[in-house]
């Protein structure tokens, strides 16, 4: 019994400095936050951090690869389900946007902060993730496209603007308040690409 209280312990105290330590590198970025403000914050000492994480930087690269590895596995299931390819697509977009405004202080963190993009590891951590993500959507778009539901576009470059639209829309609905909710937004840039809304032009021979 005590062991399992002991270990049920731990795990808070290192969710806690987690909770924390996200909410403080999203406000000041990772650099400008000290491992004393951070210590202060959960209401333990320096040390009992270190002892749970060792650095500052394993507290940052714990929050990166448990960011990372919710948001694969969400959207990877997703792309696993039933439907059309098109449904799919839809519903790992969804999914994608959902997750990053769940976790919007983490998210900040990981895409945002250039205290992050300047550690290789951290870094490598990242775009690993989102390669896997845009290699899966573009084996689908593919798939789509053989079967005669997408227009015949490169299937990687579409993955890669997809993705990219996703966080783009994510960092920028602050600025419009509780106007547009991720599922909304979702759904929106899925209709943009899905639905071919940038066709070919018609030539005066059309």
């Amino acid at each position: 019994m005590d062991g399992t209280l002991n270990h049920t312990r731990t795990r808070s105290v290192k969710e806690r400095i987690l909770s924390v330590a996200q909410d403080l590198f999203a406000e000041q970025g990772f650099a400008a936050t000290s491992v004393r403000a951070i210590a202060e914050g959960v209401g333990v000492t320096v040390p009992a951090l270190y002892y749970h994480f060792g650095s500052k930087r394993g507290i940052m690269l714990a929050l990166v690869q448990d960011h990372c590895s919710r948001r694969q596995a969400q959207v990877l299931a997703a792309l696993e389900g039933t439907g059309s390819c098109a449904d799919r697509l839809r519903e790992a977009l969804a999914a994608y946007s959902r997750l990053m405004a769940a976790e919007s202080p983490t998210a900040t963190v990981v895409h945002r902060d250039p205290s992050l993009f300047a550690d290789v590891e951290l870094r490598g951590i990242v775009f690993a993730a989102e390669r896997v993500l845009a290699d899966r959507l573009g084996a689908i778009i593919a798939q789509g496209t053989a079967a005669g539901e997408f227009r015949p576009l490169e299937p990687g470059q579409v993955s890669l603007l997809l993705l990219a639209a996703a966080r783009a829309a994510h960092f920028s609905r602050p600025q419009w308040g509780s106007a547009y909710e991720p599922d909304e937004l979702a759904a929106t840039l899925n209709e943009l690409v899905l639905g071919g809304l940038l066709r070919r032009p018609r030539t005066s021979r059309e």
